[in-house]
């Protein structure tokens, strides 16, 4: 079975890619030459609008260290509660990579608060949760971080989501005993909302 995650955000003009994936290890921003996630359709970004602007405000979620397993393939996972102080957009997401020989990729998914419960530390997982279907943000070897348009964000707080689960991919071939990991993603996120909130499916489909 695999997955194929779609994430986009509805605009006027239509559907539009909120992540650009390369494989050159830049971020969207930095491929435009933004790399403060300032760019505008037509515009020169203006650098003090950018992740170090006062108003955009920042939530690092990450394992606590934690020791890989000697198995060759780890799937783990962890609740966070978000801020719930007011209502915010997300508007990029950087990586926190702490053991790089191990990290595969990394999956975030939005929760629906009432129905999932809190997971309060790693625990072994494989396809994540029904409860947290909600493609929120990725991380896989190569990437430097996500960048949304800016005419969206994910909504999160008093009317968006409340609580995601962090799905990490641990990799170890050789079975080693010593390895540990407590990666994570930093969300930058603003009390001033965006016209449109990122929408965001997973598709499941089995192999033929």
């Amino acid at each position: 079975m695999y997955q194929k995650r779609v994430a986009s955000f509805l605009s006027p003009n239509g559907p539009r890619n909120f992540v650009r994936k390369t494989g050159d290890g830049r971020t969207n921003g930095q491929e435009l030459g933004d790399p403060n996630c300032t760019w505008k359709e037509n515009s020169t970004p203006e650098t003090n609008q950018g992740l170090s602007h006062p108003e955009v405000k920042n939530v690092t979620i990450r394992f606590p260290n934690t020791s890989v397993p000697n198995f060759e393939t780890n799937y783990f996972c962890m609740t966070f509660d978000l801020p719930t102080d007011g209502d915010y957009h997300v508007i990029a997401m950087t990586p926190v990579i702490d053991n790089v020989i191990v990290m595969h990729h990394l999956l975030l998914f939005g929760c629906d608060s009432d129905k999932q419960g809190e997971i309060s530390g790693p625990t072994a997982c494989e396809m994540g949760s029904v409860q947290c279907n909600t493609l929120f943000g990725a991380w896989t070897v190569g990437s430097a971080g996500q960048c949304l348009y800016h005419e969206a964000g994910i909504r999160i707080g008093q009317k968006g989501i409340k609580r995601v689960l962090m799905q990490v991919h641990w990799n170890n071939p050789e079975m080693r005993d010593d390895y540990s990991d407590s990666s994570g993603m930093t969300l930058h996120y603003t009390p001033k909302l965006r016209p449109n909130s990122a929408a965001n499916s997973r598709v499941t489909a089995k192999e033929s």
